[in-house]
């Protein structure tokens, strides 16, 4: 895993929003996995007014959701609300190429194989981006999960529905389950990249790029892949060791 810290939310939206258009100005029918939350709003606006000025065409990119919580479809604090305010009303993303994951299927377990086949079909993922939450969890993939875990109906950890209350009214609506790409499905994506802004993220910054590979740490197991990488702003990074800003310094990898 590489490790990219940047001066701050500002930069972290551009050059995260930047590395969508340059693989999409490459191969314009990508495959690629996009996330919720309060992280990639800046990302999301770049890649808005990029395309407007005919930088980027998302006609033929192909989307699939990372997580959402158990939800109905037209609960604004599904992913597929969220992807819609954000990005897909505001660009030519065809409907046809949006493979979402519906937040309340009537048979679970079968909707689940079938994302996985969906998956395969396409010729796999070629760039995941997510964030960073603050236990470590990796999709909704939360502590505890398995490595080898696929795409599935989850309990969300009550830290992950505290950080999620921001959007709700209280803690009480903040749904418990949610449905996620297992970890073993990310890790198969051609390229990972995980985005991390703010004070707040600094501990579990720390934990994921210094502590032990772990299923209590989901997102410790990118530093496994091939080809991932990490890229936060000097604020979530501040809690890293010295030893790890000269490696960040060298370009070296994390493992």
């Amino acid at each position: 895993m590489r490790l990219t810290i940047v001066n701050d939310y500002e930069e972290l939206s551009c050059v995260s929003a930047e590395l969508i258009i340059s693989l999409l100005q490459e191969k314009p029918d990508a495959v690629i996995t996009l996330p919720a939350g309060g992280t990639p709003i800046g990302m999301y606006s770049r890649l808005v007014d990029a395309y407007r000025k005919g930088r980027v065409d998302f006609s033929r990119m192909r989307l699939f959701d990372i997580d959402t919580v158990y939800a109905p479809r037209s609960d604004p604090h599904t992913h597929y609300s969220y992807i819609r305010e954000h990005f897909s009303s505001k660009t030519n993303l065809n409907p046809d190429n949006w493979f979402y994951l519906d937040p309340m299927p009537d048979d679970a377990e079968r909707f689940a194989q079938e994302y996985e086949d969906k998956i395969r079909d396409v010729g796999g993922i070629d760039l995941v981006i997510d964030g960073l939450g603050h236990n470590g969890h990796l999709g909704y993939n939360e502590p505890g999960s398995e490595f080898s875990s696929r795409t599935r109906m989850v309990v969300i950890h009550e830290k992950t529905r505290k950080a999620n209350a921001r959007w709700y009214s209280s803690l009480e609506e903040v749904p418990k389950t949610g449905i996620t790409m297992g970890i073993a499905t990310i890790m198969e994506a051609r390229r990972i990249v995980i985005l991390v802004s703010g004070k707040d993220k600094a501990e579990i910054v720390r934990r994921v790029v210094e502590g032990p590979i772990t299923e209590e740490v989901p997102m410790t197991v990118i530093r496994t892949h091939r080809n991932s990488a990490m890229i936060v702003d000097k604020a979530a990074a501040r809690m890293l060791s010295p030893l790890t800003l000269r490696k960040v310094r060298l370009g070296e990898e994390f493992n």
